[in-house]
């Protein structure tokens, strides 16, 4: 951890998470003012996702994606998958480099040069309703993350969803690991404006079909 981040310089964050721990997952970091988090921290949003997808069955790493810290700052992300001998996942070595220095160099260079190019700031890296990564501060925070963007995706008010939406939104919930993390019943109940005892029998009916 030391060894990267003195040869990365202070622009680059280096996270070691605990995929038993998706809570506080966290157990080191260095140069954690670039996202504002700190040992005890949760995983990712693609992180959690990778827990329990198949596609990443296998996976060793994942480079150069974008990701945004929970102010918006831009990052490029880079994943090493920990793994035992016999392949489970054991944890992520992230390194993540805050690009808005050299983010607002080549928007400077593309003016002066004439042939401005649109900077995506996003690019996909897994299945989802919301492809760019965030570094959520709290478990809250990382629940509400990936709620949003689920319930976004539909276009309309939680209260105009009707029951068969709502439970399609609760099984992507599923799918994507949101509800591993404890206390996220209440706060999905909150944002779809349904009882949490509704949310139950939702996954109850998902895990029925």
């Amino acid at each position: 951890m030391d060894f990267l981040a003195e040869t990365l310089g202070s622009d680059t964050e280096i996270v070691l998470h605990d995929a038993h721990m998706p809570e506080s997952s966290i157990v080191a970091i260095r140069n954690g003012h670039i996202s504002g988090r700190s040992v005890g921290g949760p995983l990712t949003n693609m992180a959690l996702h990778g827990l329990s997808d198949p596609e990443y069955t296998g996976t060793k790493y994942l480079t150069s994606y974008s990701g945004k810290t929970a102010s918006g700052k831009p990052l490029k992300l880079s994943t090493y998958f920990i793994r035992d001998e016999s392949g489970a996942l054991q944890g992520y070595l992230c390194i993540n480099t805050d690009q808005s220095q050299l983010l607002h160099i080549r928007a400077m260079l593309d003016e002066l040069i004439g042939d401005v190019k649109s900077v995506p700031d996003k690019i996909p890296f897994y299945q989802g309703e919301n492809n760019t990564e965030a570094m959520s501060g709290t478990v809250e925070d990382l629940a509400i993350d990936s709620i949003e963007a689920t319930i976004q995706s539909y276009g309309v008010d939680p209260e105009r969803l009707s029951s068969e939406e709502k439970i399609e939104i609760i099984k992507k919930l599923n799918n994507s690991s949101i509800f591993l993390l404890k206390g996220t019943i209440p706060t999905v109940a909150r944002y779809l404006k349904v009882s949490e005892p509704t949310i139950y029998r939702y996954l109850n009916k998902i895990k029925q079909d």
